[in-house]
């Protein structure tokens, strides 16, 4: 996309703004309502649209799209405005006399970058949640999702090209980052988290980082190896393992490698397997350069079950690893879990705290305390003990990342957070404490050590 196309529609998105004509929070609520409308209407499409694109099942597309979307665009119209009020704030002693707030403001002019893993989920709720706390939004969608895209493009149409416009086509990206916008919420690779952050700097602009990593799944010696086997099967498989937070790897106890890798490979074949073959219905890798890369992180006499391959349609696969082979040294994003083993917990934790920090962390075991412990003694976006994935959809927590993993966080009022700017105010009453002018003394000073609490 030209340059200066791109400028004239954040340019006209701004003057928007900027007129207050998106200061009406009814308005926007009634924006979301149409959209949920709109959502339901083609939710047959969907289903149809994410086949096309790769696979997707039907069951998969309404719990990880359709219904997180739901759920955040209900959260917004039923308990959003809670999170946009001013809010009262104590002032101290000092200011005696006086009011404190906190307003919520827009930013203005969002940049949403979403990717095509889940693009559904991740281009929409961020948008709409930018869009409801008063901002314009430009949606910037992967060109590798092209049959969804046109879906979103044709249910977002009701709203004003200046309040919400969507492009994706092959040169948009081009330019994308060398116009000024007033936040940034991107969710992609580390890689391109850092080109996104180095091209925001030049104009200061506020950023969000929705990134990955390479996420373990922890397994100690005192764990359910049956139940770690089916929940963290299912956890990395989910979307052929084209899942931000999928567990990437699994880091073992020695002693119990034998039995999960024999109870991993049964709930493969009960899960994706039909008369002895894959299912048609597992998810497609997106498309044939990312069977490439991965065909390539495969080291053939490491690994310990993989069934045919045609095309995308591509086995799930389980490998063993150290973390100096190939497969251990980028996210895998795909149907390949690489098994690590250790001796011992404490060996495990010092490993993983000299590593980047993940975007998820998953521990298996029966000892509370050790599961405490290791929870607390890592960094990571966020966690579970005895399951993977199922933190995401719990309403409540924000969803983010930390240090390689990400900046920022949203979901529901985290989402909020992210898309205001907090305006602390000062109302002052004509009445104070008059010490703090000159002259000084010392009994000036006296009050002040004992109004600030300086014995």
């Amino acid at each position: 996309m030209e340059i200066k196309l791109l400028e004239e529609i954040v340019s006209g998105k701004r003057k928007y703004f900027l007129d207050g004509k998106t200061k009406d929070l009814k308005q926007r609520i009634s924006y979301l309502k149409t959209l949920r409308y709109n959502l339901l209407q083609y939710k047959n499409d969907f289903y149809n649209a994410f086949r096309a694109d790769f696979n997707k099942p039907e069951l998969e597309v309404a719990s990880t799209e359709l219904g997180m979307v739901l759920s955040e665009i209900d959260f917004l119209i039923k308990k959003g405005y809670k999170y946009l009020l001013p809010r009262k704030v104590k002032t101290g002693i000092i200011n005696w006399k006086s009011k404190g707030y906190i307003l919520k403001e827009a930013y203005g002019v969002v940049l949403v970058v979403s990717p095509w893993n889940y693009p559904l989920n991740l281009s929409l709720i961020p948008a709409i949640s930018a869009l409801f706390c008063g901002n314009c939004v430009l949606l910037k969608m992967s060109k590798r999702t092209k049959n969804v895209n046109r879906l979103i493009e044709k249910i977002t149409a009701f709203l004003p090209k200046e309040v919400f416009s969507v492009i994706y086509d092959d040169g948009a990206s081009d330019n994308l980052f060398d116009v000024k916008y007033d936040y940034i919420f991107f969710t992609g690779s580390n890689k391109t988290g850092k080109f996104v952050m180095e091209k925001a700097s030049k104009f200061l602009t506020p950023v969000s980082l929705e990134l990955g990593g390479k996420s373990p799944a922890i397994v100690n010696i005192d764990a359910d190896i049956e139940l770690a086997a089916k929940r963290i099967v299912w956890g990395k498989f989910l979307n052929a393992g084209q899942t931000c937070i999928a567990p990437d790897y699994v880091y073992i106890h020695e002693s119990v490698k034998k039995e999960f890798v024999f109870s991993c490979i049964k709930w493969i074949k009960k899960f994706y397997f039909k008369k002895g073959s894959l299912s048609q219905d597992f998810p497609f890798v997106i498309d044939d350069s990312q069977v490439k890369r991965l065909n390539n992180l495969l080291e053939i006499d490491k690994i310990l079950f993989k069934d045919l391959n045609f095309g995308r349609l591509m086995s799930p696969t389980v490998t063993e690893a150290t973390f100096n082979d190939p497969i251990m040294k980028e996210e895998i994003f795909g149907p390949i879990l690489p098994i690590v083993t250790f001796k011992n917990i404490g060996e495990a934790i010092s490993t993983l705290k000299a590593k980047d920090k993940p975007l998820a962390l998953y521990y298996f075991g029966e000892n509370k305390n050790t599961a405490l412990k290791v929870v607390n003694d890592l960094s990571y976006g966020g966690a579970c003990i005895n399951n993977t994935i199922m933190h995401f959809p719990v309403k409540g927590f924000p969803f983010g990342g930390v240090g390689a993993s990400g900046i920022g966080s949203y979901h529901e009022e985290y989402s909020i957070g992210t898309f205001t700017h907090e305006k602390p105010v000062l109302i002052q009453n004509k009445k104070e404490f008059t010490i703090k002018y000159p002259p000084y003394s010392t009994l000036k000073r006296v009050l002040i050590e004992f109004f600030l609490k300086i014995f």
